[in-house]
């Protein structure tokens, strides 16, 4: 975190805060306080209080709250309103009248920009939510500042919070809400800063205006090892920008919807038949490819069903619940690949004991319209399988 002169700041130990009133190097400043003392800090023992952005975040750092008739009211910090009568208005025209009073334009949070769409890149990547370090430098990446972003390259706006692990204490560090296919820009860190913020929490919320299946908020702790910093093949050109980052997954769109999702049904769906059943597991998301990063050539799809492929974290995992996983991604690849009229697709599942072969097998026995072999020994040895498709 950067602190400039007259920034004001809340300390993260103790009660109060003040105004930086001068720097006395990269890592401590000089604090005003609310007392009028003069007091060093080190930087990461403050918290900078930025401007308020919108109503809500009025009423959080300013002790805003709408007043009932009978009963004290705040309508700014300091301004001592006492109950007013039963002639006031309603809550709901204070609310919106300080509404009125704030400069809407300024709503806008200007560290939120648009991805882009169709790069090439050698890495692809699944859509879903990122930890971005992109450094300032693209040149020379390992020397000068990184600005720090949290990347949402999936179609669900978020609202989210972000906090940082300390020695004794989780230090909430920033909230916002980011559109689709967007980025917002956390913090730019001197590059003495990244250790800070390289173990923390993320946690949030998703939203579309209308779906058929509502997914469930995502809380995680995440960590980077400062190493990654000072390896030069760590930093990509992912498909949705134009320069170098060092990506860290959070959240994998598909398969968190996969398993944390309230689907709708209808009474006229019947829920105790098994065909029902099979057809609703089986069902393609719509309006969302989930295929798409993984075509190869026009009509190709390559997909890895090795575990490490496909979760992150694999420390805690039970055999069963590996291959679990990896025939619930095969299922939901195969349904999309018959729905999009894909005309080959190759699963490379490995060797292993041969078990997910096997289920493999049994989930493509009752398909028409497909036939199966083992690919090409020379490209994948003998762990894949491809799958053509006719009737296109």
């Amino acid at each position: 975190m950067k602190l400039q002169v007259g920034d004001k700041v809340k300390f993260m130990d103790q009660k109060g805060g003040g105004v930086v009133s001068r720097i006395l190097n990269s890592t401590t400043v000089n604090v005003l306080t609310d007392d009028d003392f003069e007091i060093p800090f080190a930087v990461h023992d403050l918290l900078k209080i930025e401007k308020p952005k919108s109503y809500s975040e009025k009423i959080f750092f300013e002790g805003l709250s709408p007043s009932f008739p009978g009963s004290e009211s705040k309508f700014g910090a300091g301004s001592g309103k006492e109950a007013e009568n039963l002639s006031s208005p309603p809550m709901e025209e204070k609310m919106e009248a300080s509404l009125e009073n704030t400069n809407l334009e300024e709503d806008t949070d200007k560290r939120i920009s648009a991805l882009h769409h169709g790069y090439v890149s050698k890495t692809s990547q699944a859509e879903g939510l990122y930890l971005g370090f992109l450094p300032h430098d693209q040149q020379w990446m390992m020397k000068g500042g990184i600005d720090l972003y949290i990347i949402n390259y999936t179609p669900y706006s978020i609202i989210y919070n972000l906090a940082s692990k300390g020695v004794e204490s989780f230090y909430g560090v920033d909230y916002a809400s980011v559109p689709p296919y967007s980025k917002i820009l956390v913090e730019s860190l001197e590059r003495d800063e990244i250790g800070l913020w390289s173990e923390g929490v993320f946690q949030c919320l998703f939203y579309q205006e209308e779906s058929s299946c509502w997914l469930m908020p995502v809380s995680c702790a995440y960590e980077l090892k400062t190493k990654r910093f000072l390896q030069t093949e760590n930093y990509i050109y992912p498909v949705f920008l134009r320069e170098k980052i060092l990506l860290l997954p959070l959240v994998n769109i598909n398969e968190h919807k996969a398993q944390n999702a309230i689907v709708h049904s209808t009474p006229f769906e019947d829920r105790n038949s098994s065909a029902s059943s099979q057809k609703q597991m089986l069902r393609p998301i719509q309006n969302e490819s989930f295929l798409a990063p993984f075509f190869i050539d026009k009509n190709t799809v390559e997909i890895d069903l090795h575990i490490e492929s496909l979760v992150e974290n694999i420390s805690d995992m039970q055999a069963y619940e590996i291959l679990q996983l990896q025939i619930k991604h095969f299922e939901r690849c195969l349904n999309e690949a018959i729905e999009k009229k894909v005309s080959k697709i190759i699963f490379i599942h490995g060797v292993g004991n041969g078990s997910l072969k096997q289920e493999m097998k049994k989930i493509l026995k009752p398909y028409t319209g497909l036939h199966y072999l083992d690919a090409s020994s020379a490209k994948y040895g003998h762990g894949a399988m491809e799958i053509y498709f006719s009737g296109k």
